[in-house]
């Protein structure tokens, strides 16, 4: 493994200066074990350098190439890449290494924190923590939607019921204008079976179900009524 170590110090460190910086930095981690050290060594900086010129290239590339410049800035980024090798800077990305990926953290941490608070993520309803959780606008919304099919579905059960009366006020003889009433329930039954149809397979309909199915039986109940009144 420490052939390993020193055959990569010869390739990603080729001038005598930055592999001398090379060499110090693997042997200040010898504590540490063969595996640490390459970690250090190989791992961290390749990642923190390819990161960078992906950014770097992505920027550049965005206004002229657009969505079609992925395969350029591959390119562009392997060229960088060995262009560091070949000068010597790789050495200078090894001390970044050592706490590079703790910044990142504590960076986007506080950019968490602080969107979530005060960014768009507040202002959507998230949690600002964990992105989760609603805020008091988001349950407020999610209320508001709810409450609105809750009226819809009850107002259904409403029209449903007078026209129940109605056929009921047919059948006994008591309409005084069977004609009007026959239309009014064929009215109504066209609107409830838009609302059912609305609602019964979304979620919201779903906490409803046993209403919706209810209105679904009297509604069919109805439509056989006006079917035997040769309407």
């Amino acid at each position: 493994m420490e052939e390993v170590l020193e055959v990569l110090a010869n390739i990603l460190c080729p001038t005598s200066e930055s592999y001398s910086s090379c060499t110090s930095f693997i042997h200040s981690h010898a504590s540490q074990g063969v595996f640490v050290q390459l970690i250090y060594f190989l791992f961290f900086p390749t990642l923190f350098i390819i990161l960078f010129v992906y950014i770097l290239s992505k920027s550049v590339l965005k206004g002229s190439l657009g969505t079609k410049a992925g395969g350029l800035r591959i390119l562009i980024g392997i060229a960088v890449y060995i262009y560091i090798i070949i000068n010597g800077w790789y050495a200078a990305a090894l001390p970044l290494a050592e706490f590079w990926i703790v910044a990142i953290i504590v960076l986007f941490g506080a950019w968490y924190f602080i969107g979530g608070h005060f960014g768009n993520r507040a202002k959507e309803g998230s949690f600002p923590m964990t992105g989760t959780f609603p805020s008091l606008r988001g349950i407020k919304k999610k209320y508001q939607k709810f409450k609105g099919v809750k009226d819809e579905i009850e107002g259904a059960v409403s029209f449903v019921n007078a026209a129940q009366k109605l056929a009921d006020n047919i059948k006994s003889g008591k309409s005084d204008r069977p004609a009007e009433d026959i239309a009014e329930i064929r009215n109504i039954c066209a609107t409830v079976s838009e609302i059912i149809k609305k609602y019964e397979l979304t979620p919201e309909g779903q906490i409803y179900g046993a209403q919706l199915r209810k209105l679904k039986s009297q509604t069919e109940k109805l439509l056989k009524f006006l079917e035997n009144m040769g309407s």
